[in-house]
């Protein structure tokens, strides 16, 4: 209950969405004993698949937690959130935070943990920040973005259309082998910005760019990126919503190598470091793509004092709008990052799943 965030529930009260924060939290968290069970992994996989499905009832709570035992020594974490809530970064803080509590009770740390920025402060800081010459600038570059970017491309000669979102999520096989060779390129002269994961972002959204142009046939695309909007120490410290959408548009010139649209692409890339401040993506913005690179530079640690692993369940959903949704991210910090797809599955024949990885690469 520490985070205002995890209190909150919404409800539709005549047509408006209505968000509410409780005083205390209402979920009640599950325990399930698989130790007995003849396979209590292959029960773990069951169990998670079914829950994993469920939708939620935002008028009672935003998440869902149960804790799974497997055995003496080995217990699972299952944590489910709604994105009205939550990204990747407070993911983290919660696994800290939760973490950090756990040692506490075993009597492992003595000093009192402090206490976690409201959420509600960074909305309403986030108001205040809204008007000044600062804003009023961001502001009339996302309309020219909306004057200016190309329509959304057709990919495989597909036209985007509305769907339920329903999605199949593959893995694109990078290795170590590429992994090293981009950590390399990223140091370049002429490559290098202001912040490795500027660099990197950048070029795998350079990748992704080149890739739709080609799927599309079109020569301006428009990529959808998000700006993690944690720009204090105390937003860095806040369990809650904060990332925005915006597009990032490239054009490919005939014959241009990969080093040429990568200048477009890091310049479109600094903008958006610019200009993507809180509550600046509206549904002009969003309309303006139908695939996002979800770059995520997170990296999960050890839970408190105990060895842990962090996997990212997929939910086997996305917007109904995107066609694609490209994530990239290193959560165990290995240096090797992992890049994986979401796929449309209303969009695109089935074989896509086999053979897109292949067409990217």
């Amino acid at each position: 209950g520490e985070a205002d965030s995890l209190r909150t529930v919404f409800k539709n009260v005549d047509g408006v969405v209505e968000a509410t924060v409780l005083p205390h939290g209402a979920h009640e968290h599950q325990l399930v004993d698989l130790s007995s069970e003849t396979d209590p992994e292959a029960e773990l996989d069951r169990w998670i698949e079914a829950r994993i499905r469920r939708s939620f009832d935002l008028g009672r709570s935003s998440f869902d937690s149960a804790l799974l035992r497997l055995g003496d020594e080995r217990w699972t974490w299952f944590f489910d959130q709604h994105h009205i809530i939550t990204d990747a970064w407070s993911v983290g803080l919660i696994i800290r935070r939760v973490g950090a509590h756990y040692d506490r009770l075993g009597g492992d740390a003595a000093e009192p943990l402090p206490s976690l920025p409201a959420y509600r402060d960074h909305v309403a800081r986030e108001h205040t920040d809204a008007t000044g010459p600062l804003a009023e600038a961001s502001v009339a570059y996302w309309r020219e973005k909306q004057r200016t970017a190309p329509r959304p491309p057709e990919l495989y000669g597909q036209p985007s259309s509305s769907t339920t979102g329903a999605s199949t999520r593959v893995k694109i096989p990078l290795g170590a082998g590429r992994a090293e060779r981009i950590s390399t390129l990223a140091g370049a002269d002429g490559v290098r910005l202001l912040s490795k994961d500027l660099t990197r972002f950048s070029l795998f959204a350079t990748a992704i760019c080149a890739f739709l142009a080609r799927v599309s046939g079109q020569r301006a695309v428009t990529l959808g990126a998000p700006s993690h909007n944690r720009r204090t120490a105390a937003d860095r410290e806040t369990i809650g919503l904060f990332v925005e959408l915006f597009p990032l548009t490239a054009q490919l010139e005939e014959g241009a190598s990969f080093r040429e649209l990568y200048g477009t692409v890091a310049t479109e890339a600094s903008g958006l470091l610019m200009h993507g401040r809180p509550g600046l993506s509206t549904p002009g913005t969003v309309r303006l793509f139908n695939v996002v690179l979800n770059y995520i530079n997170v990296a999960f640690g050890d839970f408190g004092s105990h060895a842990a692993q962090v996997e990212w369940l997929d939910s086997g959903a996305i917007d109904p709008a995107h066609a694609l949704r490209f994530h990239v991210h290193d959560f165990a910090a290995t240096g090797e990052p992992e890049l994986l797809v979401d796929i449309n599955r209303e969009l695109f024949d089935p074989a896509l799943s086999v053979n897109l990885p292949r067409h990217f690469l």
